[in-house]
């Protein structure tokens, strides 16, 4: 009856009603799984893509650091060649510098002797110089001997006069010692001008060198600051090359370890290209998902029912039971395409 029939309505209305709801949360479920896939993937290009330009600058830092790094090994290489023939030198003058002081030193200590035998040379004038005034003292004694003998003489002469034929022999000999006396006179004159010459030579010879051991004292003082001063620059110099043994030493630790950071920095050059490649490739990998996402949703979206017609069954004239079609309409794939293109800036 009637009642039957608004029955069987009012229950295929509910039936159409819950087929569009679970059709609608289908839709929307639908729209919600692919625009949470595309904000993952569009997150996912986006970190690829960071990681990708990350790792280029990373790998484009790194090889200008391994070639700042190789040109500081270069340098360093240079630095330690230039040290090492520095070092050499300082070596050289420092072993230079030992031998001058030992020179000095031998110098001075001769210097000194040719003192002593100046001192002793001016000493030794001196005691000749006291002989030949004792020598004078004695010729002096000599010739006053000589002349109190001529007087004896002359007085023998006279009393050998005196006595006529018997003091003829003793005038003879008072003749002779007469003679005699007088030849020693002469001799002890002449011997006493030239111990006066000798002594005249031997005071200026003695002044010479005098003269001589003060102008010695002087190199000798001179050597000795001479030496002085070479012992300082060979301390000097031995400091000096102490120093720059440790330099060099220092600067070849360097080298090695510059050389150790070139191979750590062309080692993590190559680990950043190869980190560059593989985020390339993932960035591909991505874009080709994405691609690949886009194209099933825009085929889902195609096949998608978005239009519902209640058909009358065959032979009723009120309808026993409604079935569903789905029929496309243009317009809902146009909205979906809408609603992506206003939020392609999130996908």
């Amino acid at each position: 009856g009637p009642k039957l029939q608004a029955e069987n309505k009012k229950s295929q209305n509910n039936l159409m009603i819950m087929a569009v709801s679970a059709f609608a949360i289908g839709v929307l479920l639908t729209v919600f799984i692919v625009f949470s896939m595309r904000n993952i993937v569009s997150n996912i290009i986006l970190s690829a893509n960071n990681v990708a330009n990350g790792a280029g600058q990373m790998s484009t830092g790194s090889q200008e650091l391994a070639q700042r790094t190789q040109e500081q090994a270069a340098s360093v290489e240079e630095t330690t060649s230039t040290i090492e023939e520095m070092t050499a030198a300082v070596k050289q003058n420092s072993e230079n510098a030992t031998k001058g002081n030992k020179i000095a030193k031998d110098t001075a200590n001769k210097a000194m002797i040719g003192g002593e035998v100046v001192k002793k040379a001016v000493e030794s004038m001196e005691e000749v110089t006291l002989a030949s005034n004792k020598i004078a003292n004695i010729v002096e004694m000599v010739n006053e001997i000589s002349f109190q003998t001529n007087l004896l003489s002359l007085n023998a002469a006279v009393e050998a006069a005196r006595a006529g034929e018997m003091g003829k022999g003793f005038a003879v000999v008072a003749k002779e010692v007469r003679s005699l006396a007088r030849r020693s006179s002469n001799a002890a004159k002449e011997i006493k001008q030239l111990i006066n010459e000798n002594n005249v030579k031997i005071q200026e010879t003695s002044k010479i060198v005098v003269e001589s051991g003060q102008t010695l004292a002087e190199i000798i003082s001179s050597i000795k600051s001479v030496a002085d001063a070479v012992s300082e620059i060979t301390s000097a110099s031995n400091e000096q090359y102490n120093g720059i043994e440790q330099v060099n030493k220092a600067v070849v630790q360097l080298d090695q370890v510059i050389q150790q950071n070139a191979s750590l920095v062309e080692e993590s050059s190559s680990a950043s290209e190869s980190l560059s490649a593989e985020a390339e490739e993932l960035f591909k990998q991505v874009m080709r998902l994405s691609n690949q996402r886009k194209y099933e949703s825009t085929k889902r979206t195609e096949r998608k029912p978005n239009n519902i017609h209640i058909t009358k069954k065959r032979g009723d004239n009120q309808p026993s039971h409604q079935s569903i079609e789905y029929k496309e309409k243009t317009g809902s794939k146009k909205q979906t395409d809408d609603f992506f293109d206003d939020h392609k800036n999130v996908f």
